[in-house]
């Protein structure tokens, strides 16, 4: 229910396979995560887990060539069945039970943020 996306592009000397070590060294802002030869990021986006909602975490990087790379990282919020029956059984109070997801999104977002600038960061050194 509640998405975001947060892409950047740089340009850096360094091959495709230190920008993947780069994303997976700075993954302490999202957990534990991998980034396939391909280009597929994937993590574990449990510690954004809250009540009623299930949280995701993927992405991609492209190399664009000459140096330039793109990573885009999505976050999702799904609100599970309990917040939809509360919110619908109890309108409009209930609505307050969209709150946790809409937190929860909005803190993935600020970390991916902070993830994809330490990445940008540290390639550029």
């Amino acid at each position: 229910m509640f998405k975001g996306t947060k892409d950047i592009m740089f340009k850096t000397s360094k091959p495709m396979s230190d920008v993947i070590k780069a994303i997976e060294d700075c993954s302490d802002f999202i957990g534990n995560v991998s980034v396939s030869e391909s280009g597929n990021i994937s993590t574990n986006a449990a510690r954004f887990e809250g009540f009623g909602y299930d949280p995701e975490i993927s992405g991609f990087v492209v190399d664009k060539g000459e140096g330039k790379f793109f990573i885009s990282i999505h976050h999702t919020s799904k609100v599970g069945v309990l917040a939809w029956v509360i919110g619908i059984c109890f309108f409009p109070i209930g609505l307050l039970a969209f709150l946790p997801a809409y937190n929860g999104n909005q803190t993935m977002s600020v970390k991916v943020d902070q993830l994809l600038n330490e990445v940008k960061h540290t390639l550029n050194n």
